[in-house]
């Protein structure tokens, strides 16, 4: 047993030392470190591969890596406590940095957007592994790469764990990636880096240089969270000045860029680099506001399909381009490019969205590509309609984008009663309150916030008594209302009742489009003396209205509207159907519009009216009353009645280029020069400016004839606007305005510096009478000025028919209009004449013109067959008198004959024969004859079997003379006889064969003598006889017979059925007699045929005999000898008895002779073959010492050979022996 264990051990011990070494490099590659020394020795050891933390640890100086290796940080905190880059990966150098253990918590706290550890009261948590505290290495005058500094050369790859709370003050406060003659690579497959401040690129900064020289930053996934840069030169989270490409799965959010407190370029990312930048992974902006959360200069950024930005681009150069079909980013792009290029590559198109007026999100697409739907923005509470283009219709997403569009949407609150709507307006979040139905109000709504009414179409009615919104308390709070209307196509009808305000009611006779305001009252806030703003008083609020309508509302100041020294704009909408109580001695309601008294809610401020669009009309004698201090901008819109200016009222504009509002009622500027004046300074007024106060600028006066069309005030030294065109005149076409000396107003260049009046151009328009003849020869309009004189033109003409005027008079003078007169036309009368040319009568036809035509039957004569008129009968009657004459066939065939000899052929032979055979040239002739007189003869001579049918479409010859045939061949002849009248008449003879060539006799010779049967052949197409001897022999389908053997000569005579003939002469013996074999000295022998005449003879192979040693057989038949010599056989062996050596002389074994060949056999059958050497024996030796030549010997000699080979075996064999034995 003993032994047993020592073997065992000893095998293992064997195994261990053979086993090789790699199997155990994971325990000796794989150091788990605890202090810096530690971290430090297996850095610098190339044989570890992987360093794994087994505690905090904190380093004193920066960690330099020079080779590959990987960093586990296993949860723990690797912080450097000096200063310094926590970890500097030099050229060559690769780090992988990883964390097995991803669980751990460690606690931040952020100071100024630097994270600082504090495990006890820390508000931040990063879970795993963590590198802590860098500051950067110094280069030039500032630190780089506070968690990591990657060299030129150098590369660091993350696969997880965090660079927390390191910073710079240049660049990188996470990571810098510097390049050279070789470009550091970062490639972040996960991971974080959180908290970092550097001035430029608080989370990575990547350097570039030189053309290829650029850092590369790859983030295929990880987190770049908090990160701050405090510089000039941005980038939050990652500033690039060389390769970026991020993936999918990499994320980049809440960073931010900052300079003296102020937001900066790149919060998120600036893209500076030359190269083409991927962007494709998640970007979220921590504000809203921050316009520059994505920087780009130079580079152009690829954004990936699957990217989800959540943020603001602004380009300073470069381009957007995608990195797959589409892309979207929520958010803003703003292009600040020099020169305004495109900030997008060529072929894209981009969809804008916006929601309540702002931007939320930019859609890039390939031109042609469909939109797809965005994400839909949400808001506690609200509702989101959909997305519409500008005219309000919703976007198909099944429509192909080819150009750039803006697509809106609203997130509301709906509210579908008074109570909700009173509650939408109470909540200071709601942002957005739209209609859903129809609502009726008993009291007025009171807005004392900003808010957005979206009227969708409803109605919103006063059903009680007041205004319907007070956009003023009178305590100082005041309301900031925008009126819009996502349904502006709705139709509401109303009824008009003279100066009262319009009613609504579905029987009404005015249509008004859109949401309504309507049913207000007014009410009674700033005037103890009536009631103010039937739809809306603003005392210090403001009204902005972008659609909708304000309708038949009432009050004493501003059936409409009411406005103190707040502001009313008008974008879009209506003001319509609204009136006042007051009224004027015609009944007239006075100021039913808009009523403006200045300053009562705070007497510092002025009221201030915007027109840019929209519509007040019908709203009595005024649709505007500035009765005290307030200012309009006219800059759009329209309004149809009179405006009034009073006490420091004026009418002015934002900027002369904004638009203009067009006036078209009087407006009437009261006061006086030096009290409280009102003046105006801008504006187109169509009824009339009666100026009792002043103007400021110039007038230009716009006069059509006698009659002022229209004023605008401008101020001096700006260009006119070109108002609408006057009523035109009947027979004229307005064509501008012009100076008093006939030339034309530029509005583009001529600039008003006084006062000017502009007169209308009127000119006469050009009419054309055109002449509709209804079938007749075309006549030329007439085209000419209003009241020239016109010329009549001749009466046009038309076939069949007798022109009898015009259905209107062609006036004298061009009228103001164009005018076609149409011929009146009265039909003709005609007649057929039928000529039958000898045929049976047949009567006229006389009908109108275009009139049906009823064909008569066929005339008849006798002899021929009608084939037909000269001219066809017209379908219906033409425009004149015709004749018509007949056309007639004569019925009958010529006849004729072919004629060759004897014989002769007068027909078509149906059936074709042989019989027909010739050895000389032949004549043909071909006769005809036809009761026409006149027959054309023509014929075609084939060998072939044609029919009737085929004759038509060949090519004949035509016949003038007989011709001939000449041998060899077979012909038929073809005649086709025609008359005048193309009848037809085919002959066809029989089957005609040439033939003088004599049959040709094959398989004998004429005169030869043969000993068998022979086949004979006769080669000959037309054979008639063949005969042997005068005997008939008849030929088998090869053409051939047997001639047998008979007694004395055969005669062969073969004839064709031409009578051309051919004859042989010859014997047939039965056999053949040979004479004697005679060898051809090649091994064959050959005996002929002894019969006179026969060459037959027969060969054969010589045989018989036998070959020996020395001599080759001998033939049976022919007596010679033939084939090769037989080495084998030896005849003539002679024996040699054995014969002992002796000392003196040499002996011999027995063997024997072949006296033959001359060789020796060691045996008497000549088998085994020996030299003449081996015969002999030596003689035997003289010294007797010398081993004996006997069995002894070579039995001792034997032996000790034996004894040898024993021995050595014996020796192995114990050796094996031994060696089993230790083992057992």
């Amino acid at each position: 047993m003993k032994k047993r264990l020592l073997s065992i051990l000893l095998a293992l011990c064997m195994v261990i030392c053979l086993v090789p070494t790699s199997v155990f490099a994971e325990s000796e590659t794989n150091k788990k470190v605890e202090t810096e020394q530690e971290l430090v020795d297996a850095l610098s050891d190339s044989s570890t591969d992987i360093i794994t933390l087994k505690n905090d640890i904190a380093i004193s100086t920066t960690l330099t890596v020079d080779r590959a290796v990987t960093l586990d940080v296993y949860g723990y905190m690797l912080e450097i406590t000096g200063s310094g880059s926590v970890i500097n990966i030099k050229s060559g150098g690769h780090l992988t940095l990883k964390d097995s253990d991803p669980t751990v918590e460690h606690r931040f706290v952020s100071d100024n957007g630097l994270w600082k550890l504090d495990e006890i009261s820390g508000t931040e948590t990063v879970r795993g592994g963590v590198i802590y505290g860098g500051t950067g290495t110094k280069m030039y005058y500032s630190t780089y790469g506070g968690g990591v500094l990657i060299e030129p050369g150098g590369a660091f790859t993350m696969n997880g764990g965090s660079i927390v709370g390191c910073k710079a003050d240049g660049a990188g406060g996470g990571v810098v990636v510097q390049c050279g003659d070789a470009n550091g690579i970062f490639t972040m497959n996960s991971g974080a880096i959180i908290g970092c401040v550097a001035e430029s690129g608080g989370g990575v900064e990547t350097d570039g240089g030189g053309v290829g020289e650029y850092g590369q930053f790859i983030m295929n996934g990880g987190v770049i969270d908090s990160c701050v840069a405090n510089g000039r030169t941005g980038g939050g989270g990652v500033r690039n000045d060389g390769l970026f490409i991020m993936g999918k799965d990499a994320t980049i959010k809440n960073c931010k860029a900052v300079e003296n407190g102020q937001r900066n370029i790149g919060s998120g990312i600036v893209l500076a680099g030359d190269e083409r930048q991927t962007i494709g992974g998640t970007i979220i902006s921590e504000d809203v506001v921050d316009e520059k959360y994505i920087f780009m200069n130079r580079s152009t950024m690829a954004i990936g399909e699957s990217a989800n930005i959540h943020a603001n681009i602004t380009l300073d150069g470069g381009k957007i381009d995608l990195d797959g079909s589409r892309a979207t980013v929520y958010g803003k792009i703003t292009n600040d490019s020099y020169g305004g290029v495109s900030c997008f590559a060529d072929g894209l198109v981009t969809v804008n969205y916006k929601v309540n007026g702002e931007d939320y999100a930019v859609q890039i697409l390939r031109s042609g590509s469909f939109a797809t739907r965005p994400i839909e923005p949400t808001k506690t509470g609200y509702e989101f309609d959909d997305w519409f283009v500008s005219d309000g219709t919703k976007w198909d997403y099944n429509t192909a984008v080819t150009e750039n569009i803006t697509l809106t949407g609203s997130l509301y609150i709906p509210v579908t009663s008074e109570t909700e709507l009173r509650a939408a307006l109470a909540d200071d979040t709601a942002d957005v309150i739209r209609l859903t139905k129809d609502i009726d109000i008993s009291s007025s709504l009171t807005v004392l916030r900003k808010v957005t009414l979206d009227l969708n179409g409803y109605v919103l009615k006063m059903t009680g008594s007041g205004s319907v919104i007070i956009l003023d308390n009178k305590s100082g709070i005041t309301g900031d209302l925008t009126l819009i209307d996502s349904n502006p196509t709705a139709e509401h009808k109303f009824k008009v009742n003279g100066a009262e305000p319009w009613v609504l009611d579905n029987s009404g006779t005015e249509t008004v489009y859109g949401g309504i305001i309507t049913g207000g009252t007014g009410s009674r806030i700033f005037f103890s003396n009536g009631v103010s703003g039937g739809g809306v008083i603003i005392g210090s609020g403001a009204l902005t209205m972008n659609g909708g309508n304000i309708v038949g509302c009432i009050a004493n100041r501003g059936g409409g509207l009411f406005l103190s020294d707040g502001s009313f704009t008008m974008n879009a909408g209506s003001i319509v159907g609204c009136s006042t109580p007051n009224r004027l001695t015609t009944g007239e309601a006075f100021h039913g519009g808009i009523y403006a008294f200045g300053p009562m809610a705070n007497a510092d401020t002025t009221g201030v009216i915007t027109l840019t669009g929209g519509l007040i009309k019908n709203n009595g004698r005024y649709d505007i009353n500035a009765a005290y201090m307030t200012t309009i901008y006219a800059n759009g819109g329209e309004v149809y009645s009179g405006v009034h200016l009073n006490q420091s009222s004026k009418i002015t504009c934002l900027a002369e280029d904004n638009g203009i509002t067009a006036f078209k009622g009087k407006t009437v500027i009261g006061g006086t020069s030096s009290v409280n004046p009102s003046h105006v300074d801008w504006g187109l007024f169509y009824g009339g400016l009666d100026i009792y106060g002043n103007t400021t600028g110039v007038i230009v006066t716009y006069k059509d004839g006698d009659s002022e069309h229209a004023k605008q005030v401008l101020p001096s030294g700006t260009l006119a606007t070109r108002p609408d065109d006057p009523t035109a005149t009947p027979g004229y076409t307005f064509g501008g305005w012009n100076k008093a000396d006939g030339t034309a107003w530029d509005y583009a260049s001529d600039k008003v510096t006084d006062n000017i009046t502009l007169y209308a151009k009127w000119i006469a328009n050009t009419y054309t009478v055109t002449f509709d003849t209804a079938g007749g020869t075309e006549i030329a309009p007439i085209t000419q000025g209003y009241g020239t004189a016109i010329t009549a033109p001749a009466a046009p003409t038309r076939e069949g028919y007798t022109f009898i005027g015009w259905d209107t008079e062609i006036p004298t003078t061009m009228p103001a209009e164009n005018m076609t007169v149409t011929a009146q036309w009265k039909i003709n009368k005609y007649t057929i004449t039928f000529d039958t040319a000898g045929g049976t009568e047949i009567a006229p036809i006389t009908q109108d013109y275009g009139t049906q035509i009823a064909s008569p039957a066929a005339p008849t004569r006798e002899g021929y067959n009608f084939v037909g008129w000269d001219k066809s009968i017209p379908a219906t009657m033409p425009a004149e008198n015709i004749t018509i004459t007949a056309q007639w066939k004569d019925t009958e065939k010529p006849t004729g004959e072919i004629i060759i000899g004897t014989n002769k052929w007068q027909s078509f032979l149906n059936k074709l024969t042989f019989g027909l055979f010739f050895k000389d040239t032949q004549e043909v002739t071909i006769n005809a004859a036809d009761n026409s007189g006149a027959v054309f003869i023509s014929y075609f001579v084939t060998d072939q079997d044609l029919s009737e049918a085929e004759l038509g479409s060949l090519v004949y010859y035509a016949y003038d003379e007989p011709f001939c045939i000449d041998p060899n061949g077979e012909y038929i002849i073809y005649a086709m006889l025609v008359d005048e009248s193309l009848n037809i008449t085919y002959l066809r003879s029989d089957r005609i064969t040439l033939d003088n060539v004599r049959p040709v006799i094959t398989g004998i010779e004429n005169g030869k003598t043969y000993c068998e049967a022979q086949t004979v052949t006769v080669d000959e197409k037309y054979v008639d006889t063949v005969t042997v001897n005068g005997t008939e022999v008849e030929l088998d389908e090869e053409g051939s017979f047997t001639l047998a053997p008979a007694n004395g000569k055969q005669k062969i005579i073969a004839a064709d059925k031409a009578g051309n003939t051919a004859e042989m002469t010859v014997t047939v013996n039965d056999g053949h007699t040979f004479g004697e074999w005679k060898s051809n000295g090649d091994g064959t022998h050959t005996r002929k045929c002894t019969a006179d005449g026969c060459n037959s003879c027969e060969t054969k192979n010589c045989s018989g005999g036998k070959a020996t040693c020395a001599e080759k057989a001998i033939c049976e038949l022919c007596g010679k000898a033939y084939g090769e010599l037989n080495a084998s056989n030896h005849t003539n062996l002679v024996s040699f008895p054995a014969k002992a050596a002796t000392t003196d002389a040499e002996g011999n074994i027995e063997y024997w002779r072949c006296e033959g060949c001359g060789k020796y056999f060691a045996d008497s059958a000549g088998t085994k073959e020996i030299t003449a050497k081996d015969t002999v024996t030596g003689k035997l030796p003289s010294d007797k010492k010398s081993p004996q030549t006997g069995a002894s010997g070579m039995l001792a000699l034997c032996a000790a050979l034996l004894l040898t080979s024993g021995g050595t075996a014996a020796v192995i064999s114990t050796r094996k022996k031994k060696k089993f034995g230790k083992a057992e």
